[in-house]
């Protein structure tokens, strides 16, 4: 592989630290301060949550109209001084503008409608078109159930909060809540993944740093050639992972451990159908998807591998047979066995914690095929039917590589200077331009 990836320097050695706690020394590499933030895989929820406030607004019959934040009362409030009264004033004017804005699209999108049923026309009378209203009382219960549920979200694709009536169902997506729904308050929760690299490391050139303990996530934190920022290692089979994440909720400003699984389970529920039952705790799924991917929530995004389509260089790795077939295996499957596809948790005392995860031996970043660089990330979801497509209630950990056994790479040694014999012609000495490439593995 290239400089540019950082797949493929596994050994068969262990790191050239003798001690998994001790951490090398030496000269620090301006390029290798390591400052993990897990958080940063919500950015997309905390923006959708952003997106669905904006231009929000809150009707009450006694109070009048709160828009983005502001009470527009139905009297003026003598009280208040000039400046906030204009205020109010400019905040009312520009939301009935965009009304008038919107009702003039919809009487033009009318007046198509109505031009293009004009040859349906027939006894002197034209067809009528359903109502949203009919249309939703039409559909199958199940239908208007979900229709009645995506009108409270805001999509994290769409900026603007769902509009109040949905004529037809649509498929499931990654959603937040409108900030009016009244159980919004799933929408302050936040997951964390929990790692020791979740903080600024500084990883000397040519160095690797080791996890606490022997499970950590991630294993180890290498140095890389090329100019890299320093990168996460997983090593295969047979040792093991254990990846832990935490609740978190902002309560007076502060990023606090959330505790209260009750609240989340008693607003999860009750978006239920009547006819579901309500669960009583929290359980987290957690599955292997590419480096590259944004999210968890699109299939593609989860790797797959055959003997017709090989992800890897040798097209048997990461295979198994099960049942007569040869299926994909990328977490250790013993034998004859049904294949590892994800690993399941509880929520216990605002803690998630998966245990034991063990990748495949042949899993590895170096002997991913062209066109990838053998990075990967871990998806942790829900899989409350309400919380499972909530934005907020999934996260990535960070992207790392995978190999059998991680140590040091030796740094390249710089090139001398040629000189003037040697841009004659004669053979350079190459080799300390070997002696610097990156360990890689046979």
């Amino acid at each position: 592989m290239d400089a540019g990836s950082t797949g493929g320097e596994e050994s068969d050695d262990r790191s050239a630290s003798s001690d998994d706690g001790e951490q090398p020394v030496g000269t620090v590499d301006a390029t290798a301060m390591l400052p993990f933030d897990s958080a940063a895989s919500t950015a997309r929820a905390d923006a959708a949550i952003e997106a669905a406030g904006v231009g929000h607004v809150v009707v009450d019959d006694e109070g009048g109209l709160c828009v983005d934040g502001i009470r527009i009362q139905s009297k003026r409030n003598r009280e208040l001084p000039d400046g906030e009264q204009d205020k109010i004033h400019e905040t009312l004017c520009e939301h009935v503008s965009k009304l008038a804005r919107r009702v003039r699209d919809m009487e033009g999108a009318l007046a198509t409608v109505g031009a293009a049923v004009q040859p349906f026309i027939t006894n002197g009378g034209m067809c009528e078109l359903p109502s949203a209203q009919a249309a939703a009382a039409a559909a199958p219960p199940a239908a208007a159930a979900q229709c009645t549920t995506l009108s409270l979200l805001a999509s994290a694709d769409d900026a603007s909060p769902v509009s109040p009536v949905s004529t037809a169902p649509t498929a499931a997506a990654a959603f937040v809540l409108a900030p009016n729904h009244p159980n919004s308050y799933l929408n302050r929760v936040r997951m964390r993944v929990e790692t020791w690299a979740n903080k600024k490391l500084v990883v000397s050139k040519g160095g690797i740093l080791n996890c606490p303990a022997d499970s950590d996530f991630p294993h180890r934190v290498r140095w890389e050639n090329g100019g890299l920022p320093p990168t996460l290692w997983v090593e295969t089979h047979p040792r093991k992972l254990c990846l832990a994440l935490t609740l978190r909720i902002t309560i007076g400003g502060d990023d606090v451990q959330c505790k209260d699984e009750a609240t989340i389970l008693y607003h999860a529920n009750a978006m239920l159908p009547k006819d579901r039952p309500k669960l009583t705790e929290l359980k987290f799924v957690c599955y292997l998807v590419y480096g590259s991917a944004a999210d968890g929530y699109d299939p593609a995004a989860r790797p797959k591998t055959s003997t017709e389509r090989p992800l890897f260089k040798h097209p048997d790795a990461c295979l198994t047979t099960y049942n007569g077939k040869h299926v994909s295996a990328f977490f250790h499957t013993e034998a004859n066995k049904q294949p590892v596809t994800a690993h399941h948790a509880a929520l216990q005392n605002g803690r998630i914690v998966f245990k034991d995860l063990c990748f495949a031996d042949k899993m590895l970043s170096s002997n991913v095929a062209d066109g990838g660089d053998g990075g990967w990330r871990l998806c942790i979801r829900a899989t409350h039917p309400v919380l499972n497509n909530m934005l907020n209630f999934s996260v990535l950990t960070p992207v790392f590589y995978t190999g059998r056994r991680v140590r040091a790479v030796k740094p390249k040694k710089e090139k001398a200077q040629p000189t003037a014999e040697e841009e004659g012609g004669e053979d350079g000495d190459e080799e300390g331009d070997e002696e610097g490439q990156d360990i890689r593995e046979d």
